[in-house]
């Protein structure tokens, strides 16, 4: 789900709705009167399970195709090695006992190699978001 934009001073007298949603969604009280919201699976399923008589009366709007999701970065100034042995590490995790049980506590399943090739339907979304929706700088 993507967020709309909010009006200016529409709610000035409450903390901003996305504020409020992503509030719920680390486990704070239930929204009241949220006007928009954006989320990923795995906290739309935990707020779903825990609120179901809030999440049964929000409507999806809009959703995204599968996008890739995080990715392993470092400075320049990091050592080589270290940034391979942590990149090594992390897409080793699904094949150890105790890296299965981290990865289920992320709701991941593995990491997996990327290159930029595996990010060009981020770009893709972002030109067709752009066009459709509002400009993305």
């Amino acid at each position: 789900m993507l967020p709309l934009p909010a009006r200016p001073g529409r709610h000035a007298r409450h903390r901003h709705p996305l504020r409020r949603l992503a509030g719920i969604l680390h486990h704070e009280r239930p929204p009241r009167n949220v006007a928009a919201g954006a989320t990923w699976p795995p906290p739309w399923q935990a707020f779903s399970r825990e609120h179901p008589e809030v999440a049964e009366n929000l409507r999806v709007a809009w959703t995204t195709e599968s996008l890739p999701n995080n990715g392993l970065v470092a400075r320049d100034d990091v050592p080589e090695a270290v940034v391979q042995e942590v990149a090594r590490l992390l897409l080793t995790l699904h094949e150890d006992k105790d890296g299965k049980l981290w990865l289920a506590r992320m709701a991941l399943s593995r990491f997996e190699a990327a290159d930029e090739s595996t990010y060009k339907p981020v770009e893709e979304f972002l030109q067709r978001f752009g066009k459709q929706v509002r400009p993305v700088d």
